[in-house]
């Protein structure tokens, strides 16, 4: 990955999160490794694709060539909006669960004495 190394536009590096990268990792919620993210340095993406060399090449490749439209104010705040709700939603989620789990038995022994 030599190619983009002095890229203005795309780094690629490493950081070890069991190590002095352990904040970077944590305000980024890295938890699985390895684990390869993209995008704004304010809203940075999970990469779901292949790992081979050649698919990430390609992926790089197809990024760096992607125009990226200039972020305003409001899209600054919407990320940050974005990150601050995150917990919120992930605990309602959690909350829909564990009620549609607790549903799940009644919704049995009514459906049984039907």
């Amino acid at each position: 990955m030599e190619e983009y190394a002095s890229s203005a536009t795309l780094l690629i590096d490493h950081i070890d999160c069991t190590a002095e990268g352990k904040e970077l990792c944590s305000r980024h919620a890295i938890t699985g490794y390895p684990s390869i993210l993209y995008g704004d340095t304010e809203d940075l993406q999970t990469y779901e694709g292949g790992r081979s060399t050649e698919e990430l090449i390609a992926f790089a490749k197809d990024l760096a060539s992607t125009p990226r439209p200039r972020k305003t104010e409001f899209d600054r705040l919407l990320v940050k909006l974005k990150k601050l709700a995150k917990p919120l939603v992930k605990d309602v989620e959690h909350i829909l669960q564990f009620r549609k789990n607790a549903a799940a038995p009644q919704q049995a022994s009514e459906a049984a004495a039907s």
